[in-house]
């Protein structure tokens, strides 16, 4: 910690950092963005251009490359040094969850993409309040952890 200005850590265990994203028209309230560390910027970029319909919005002086999914959802993809991410149940762990309209399809779909690692089969939520939801975890060619449900 310490090398990257604005950079430093939680008291849990998540490295948070701040910085100042260049202007892309929108605003609004709530969340503002959500980092990705990436081994490689440009190939993770090229997936949520090519694959997931994001839209680059600009790339900051550091090498982060700026997304917009939708109106005022940003992704920012950060350079940084290859490691084994955490698991989503560890301290740090994080994935993106898209919402579909149809799990298996969207499986298939992903499964035909090359590079991607779909993380077994949809499975459907047997009990509970999300009784009835389906979903599945995968994997970007980068190793970005993320999940389709419905």
């Amino acid at each position: 910690m310490g090398e990257v200005p604005g950079e430093f850590l939680t008291p849990w265990g998540l490295t948070l950092r701040l910085l100042q994203l260049p202007p892309d028209g929108s605003a609004a309230p709530g969340v503002d963005h959500v980092i990705h560390t990436v081994a490689d910027v440009d190939a993770s970029a090229a997936f949520f251009t090519d694959v997931l319909g994001a839209e680059e919005t600009g790339r900051t002086p550091e090498g982060d490359v700026v997304l917009r999914l939708a109106p005022g959802a940003r992704i920012v993809l950060t350079p940084g040094a290859p490691a084994g991410p955490p698991r989503n149940s560890d301290i740090g762990g994080r994935h993106l969850a898209f919402d579909v309209d149809d799990v298996d399809a969207a499986a298939a779909r992903l499964g035909a993409v090359p590079g991607v690692r779909l993380l077994g089969a949809p499975e459907t939520i047997a009990e509970g309040p999300l009784t009835g939801d389906r979903w599945l975890y995968f994997t970007t060619p980068t190793g970005i952890p993320m999940e389709i449900r419905h």
